[in-house]
């Protein structure tokens, strides 16, 4: 049965915390030389980079998804994963009328920068992204499947943003639909802790380009495109 290779958690230069060479061209190219099937970038509170990864991605061939990393009022961070462009940037709307009027101070947080298909700055974002929105896990959910996506729990065992620290556990009527771990180890810990029946994906959550996964992380085909509604 096929296979699909992924990374569905990458930071562009749009991210404070990313590389300068995190931009469009250079992250989809690596996921080509790479052998992935499909990618996503996660940019922290934003989705503004969107629109020119699906541009540059369409002139290249590579397939992906569009995303964002939220973070919930109780510093839980969530990737919102969809397969519709405009449904995530509907969404990055939204998040952004719920993100704090903190601006950002680019020498101490970072550059916040928005790429055109040359990979030239075009913007910069003024509100600091690394910072939590104003609503609830629950809230930010219901909101990701309100615009039709997909929301999966990030890095969910890591000592920062991770629900497991932040609330101590994943609550069971949370309405979660997947989950993020770093590695096989963390799979099995997932299934023997909670045993929910969702998709758990390996991501790289990379913030320099040589971090972003070679294709090694794989799920059915089948099982991928279901999820995602690609069929």
């Amino acid at each position: 049965m096929a296979k699909i290779c992924y990374d569905l958690h990458i930071h562009s230069c749009l991210s404070p915390c990313g590389d300068d060479l995190m931009s469009p061209n250079n992250i989809l190219n690596m996921g080509m030389i790479k052998g992935l099937d499909y990618m996503a970038v996660c940019d922290h509170n934003c989705t503004l980079q969107q629109p020119v990864l699906d541009e540059v991605a369409k002139t290249i061939g590579m397939k992906i998804l569009y995303g964002i990393e939220a973070e919930s009022k109780e510093e839980v961070h969530v990737l919102g994963i969809f397969n519709n462009l405009k449904d995530n940037q509907d969404f990055g709307k939204y998040v952004d009328d719920h993100l704090p009027a903190i601006p950002n101070d680019e020498n101490y947080f970072g550059k916040q920068e928005i790429k055109n298909d040359q990979d030239e700055t075009i913007a910069t974002y003024p509100k600091l992204l690394l910072q939590s929105l104003d609503i609830g896990i629950d809230e930010l959910i219901r909101m990701i499947h309100q615009y039709h996506g997909k929301a999966i729990l990030a890095h969910i065992y890591d000592k920062a943003n991770s629900i497991t620290h932040q609330l101590g556990f994943i609550p069971p009527s949370l309405d979660y639909d997947g989950v993020e771990v770093k590695n096989d180890e963390q799979a099995k810990r997932y299934h023997d802790e909670y045993g929910k029946d969702v998709l758990i994906f390996i991501d790289s959550d990379a913030h320099y380009l040589t971090d972003i996964s070679e294709a090694v992380n794989e799920m059915e085909e089948k099982d991928f495109k279901e999820f995602f509604g690609l069929w």
